[in-house]
Order: C-alpha cells, then sequence, then structure tokens
C-alpha cells in the first residue's frame, strides 16, 4: 500500500456473529505491507479500514496478494453454447479475446447451435458449428472438443447472454491452481446474479430434494456484509449441483465419469453435478449476471423441465418409487392450479416420451424432436386428457423399477466414452 502522511489501519474479520477488530496499527510511512496466514484468522472474511490522522494524509494505491502453500499452473478452455443470439455472445467473446491478450492460460471455444457466426480457428479461440440439439448437445461438443485436444486442464461451461466480470476468471484461476489434494476432481460453481437487480442473488449452487430443486442463496442482498459471511458458508447437501450459466470441471475427471444426457435443456447439468458426487468449490466474487429466467417460460420449456425431472429421479441419490409417484402428481397439480390449459395437454406427451426412454428420444436428431414438441396439437377434452395423463402416470409409477434400469442402463452403457455423442451429433 503507499500512502502519504499518517493513517491508522484497522483490520477487521468477519463471522456470523457479526465484525470484528483483529488489530490495529498507525502507518507513518510512505508505504506499508502487511503479512497473514490465513489459517490463523477468525472468521470467514477479511477487510480493512483506513482513518487519516493528519492534513496531509492521502492514499495513493494498494492491492492484495496470496502466496499459496501449493501452485500448479493450470489451463482453463471456456466453452460457449450459443442459438442466435449474437447481441449477447459477440459482446462476450470480445471481452474475452482482450482478456486473453493477457492471460494465456485461457482458452475460448464458442459452439454456434444456429450456424449464424462465422467459424474461426485460431490458436486459443475457436468458433465451430453444430446441431441444434439444444444446451445438452452444445456443452458436451465443448466437452469433446477440449478433451480431445488435451490444451487445457478445465473447461468452464458458460451461457452465452451472461455478463461477465473479468475478475471472477481471474479468481477461479488463482483457485484451480492452488487447490488442496482433496478438491483436484471437484467441480467449481459461479454464482448467478440478476440484471435486473445486479446486487441481488438468483442462486449459488442449488440442490435436488428428491422431488423439488432447491437454491441455496436465492434473494440473497450481496451489498450487505453479514449476507456475504452467509454466502460464503454452503453445505454439500446430497444432489448438490452447479449451473452451467458458470461451471467449471476438470479435464481429468470428465473422461472418468463420462459425457451428459441427452436431455436437449433443462437437468443435464443437475445430473452430471450429482454424477461427479464430489465436494463444490465456490467462492464470494466468483459468478455471473443472467436475465431473470420467468421470461422463458411456456408450455414447451415445461415439457422438457418436467420430463427431465423425472428422468432425473434415476439418477439422484434418495430417490425412488414413492418420490417419483410424488415428483409426476405435484408438477401436474401445479399446471392445473395455475390453469396452463397448454401445459396440461402437454403432460401426456411427457409421460409418453419418459416412458420411452433414451433409445426412442435419441431415435431422431435433437432438433426434429424439438419440432415434434411444438407441433404436438392434442385436441382432447381438457377433463378427459387430465384423466389420461393420470392414468398414465399410475401406470409408470407400477413401472417404475423397469424405467429405472433402462435409464441407468443407458447412462453406464452410451455415456461413458464420446461413441454415442459423437454418432448423435454427427461429429
Amino acid at each position: 500500500m503507499a500512502v502519504h502522511g499518517k493513517w491508522k489501519i484497522i483490520w477487521l474479520t468477519a463471522d456470523d456473529s457479526g465484525i470484528h477488530n483483529y488489530s490495529e496499527e498507525i502507518i507513518d510511512r510512505n508505504s506499508y505491507e502487511h503479512m497473514f496466514a490465513i489459517d490463523s484468522l477468525p472468521g470467514v472474511l477479511l477487510g480493512f479500514q483506513l482513518q487519516p490522522l493528519d492534513k496531509e494524509a492521502m492514499f495513493l494505491s494498494g492491492a492484495w496478494y496470496g502466496s499459496f502453500a501449493q501452485w500448479e499452473e493450470k489451463k482453463i478452455g471456456i466453452s460457449i453454447t450459443t442459438f442466435k443470439r449474437e447481441m449477447y455472445v459477440k459482446k462476450n467473446m470480445a471481452l474475452l479475446q482482450k482478456f486473453q491478450e493477457v492471460n494465456p492460460w485461457l482458452s475460448v471455444l464458442v459452439v454456434d447451435n444456429g450456424h449464424t457466426l462465422p467459424v474461426q480457428d485460431k490458436e486459443r479461440f475457436k468458433l465451430i458449428h453444430n446441431l441444434n440439439f439444444g444446451g445438452s448437445g452444445g456443452f458436451t461438443r465443448g466437452l469433446i472438443e477440449y478433451v480431445n485436444a488435451e490444451t487445457v486442464d478445465y473447461v468452464l461451461l458458460m451461457d452465452d447472454d451472461v455478463q461477465i466480470e473479468v475478475s471472477a476468471l481471474e479468481r477461479t484461476y488463482a483457485l484451480i491452481c492452488a487447490l488442496k489434494e482433496k478438491f483436484v476432481d471437484s467441480f467449481l460453481s459461479g454464482a448467478m446474479l440478476q440484471i435486473e437487480k445486479p446486487g441481488v442473488q438468483f442462486e449459488n449452487t442449488a440442490y435436488w430434494h428428491k422431488v423439488r430443486l432447491y437454491a441455496w442463496g436465492r434473494g440473497f442482498d450481496l451489498s450487505q456484509l453479514e449476507v456475504l459471511v452467509k454466502n460464503e458458508q454452503i453445505n454439500n447437501w446430497e444432489n448438490t449441483y452447479g449451473a452451467w450459466w458458470y461451471c467449471c470441471m476438470p479435464i481429468k475427471r470428465i473422461k472418468e465419469i463420462g459425457y451428459p444426457l441427452p436431455v436437449f435443456i433443462k437437468g443435464d447439468d443437475m445430473e452430471y453435478g450429482i454424477r461427479n458426487h464430489r465436494p463444490w468449490i465456490h467462492m464470494n466474487g466468483i459468478g455471473v449476471w443472467h436475465q431473470s429466467f420467468a421470461n422463458k417460460q411456456n408450455h414447451i420449456v415445461e415439457y422438457f423441465n418436467d420430463r427431465n425431472m423425472m428422468i432425473l429421479e434415476h439418477f439422484a441419490e434418495g430417490c425412488n418409487r414413492f418420490t417419483f409417484f410424488v415428483l409426476i402428481m405435484s408438477r401436474f397439480a401445479r399446471h392445473i392450479v395455475k390453469r396452463h390449459a397448454e401445459s396440461i395437454r402437454m403432460y401426456e406427451k411427457v409421460l409418453q416420451d419418459y416412458a420411452l426412454g433414451f433409445e426412442h428420444i435419441t431415435s431422431i436428431g435433437a432438433d426434429e424432436k424439438l419440432k415434434e414438441v411444438r407441433s404436438y396439437d392434442n385436441k382432447k377434452w381438457l377433463p378427459f386428457s387430465i384423466l389420461c395423463s393420470l392414468g398414465k402416470g399410475v401406470m409408470e409409477v407400477m413401472l417404475y423399477s423397469k424405467r429405472h434400469k433402462q435409464y441407468r442402463d443407458f447412462q453406464k452403457n452410451q455415456l461413458k466414452t464420446q461413441k454415442f455423442w459423437r454418432k448423435y451429433l454427427k461429429i
């Protein structure tokens, strides 16, 4: 720290019980440096206050530096999946290209499912075209490309329409390079903050509680110190996952656990995070801003959400026939209570496709499947459609064990290697 004049510096720590004075010093020289052993500090946050003690006091500059007990240089490859959202992705591409100029550890791959952007093939910046097989197809393509290239140690999956603060990338890099041995197989999850309310958090990891999703830290006002303390103390609940708006994973672990489910959208990040079955890494200051999902809901999105949560029941810990029954009935009841006629009618197709399994779902391209869902037209009298869905739901509860084996066998036999996905994506 560079200063002029006389100052008092007060070092503060924060924990659940509040803010505490840790130590005080008088600065009467032009430069100041203080070193802490992190393990010896109480609390979860460290900060300081400066108080001028004479009229000549001026603060000139300052910086934090860290030295680590262990440090191993790592390289990170960002994979962004986009589909006809040029306004967002071009801005992020430009930002990342500029950041790369002074950070040689970073590579960027943009997977364009819409084929609306020109192909690029630079050493550390590439843009490729991909079939429109949704987020799961785009992100899986990114994983395949990086695994085969063997140029990076970690892959950072990121949405195309997020707002990025590059300091989050710097923190991610430092955290990964200094990881302790117990976390070398862990995924790193970045929080999502709301673009509409930039200081308010939408989610900082989440977990599937057998029949519904629970988001940690939703609504947290991160401008409040006590909230920042709380936000650092995430529990690793059963079935915890990190969403793919910002999720960093080691190449080594991808090779071990295989590739994501071919679900188009919704739930691929949940199942893959649960499949890794390791403690999660997180930190205040690592995250992105994203628009609210409320504007993206419709009966097509609901189809994938409902179908894929049924599928998730076969991969999440603690789920069984009973939780499956509660899931399908509660989600159907929600559509009825909200009087979403299109979603109520669509629920028949949800149950029908779920029952046929991945072999049927992936028997045609995911883009063709999307067209099929969009063109689905259930003309039944609404009460009769409700009765049909209830009947199908009861039948699927009875067949739960059979479906469980089908879905688990598909994951085991088809997703451990790249073979299925390479054929499916026509690579």
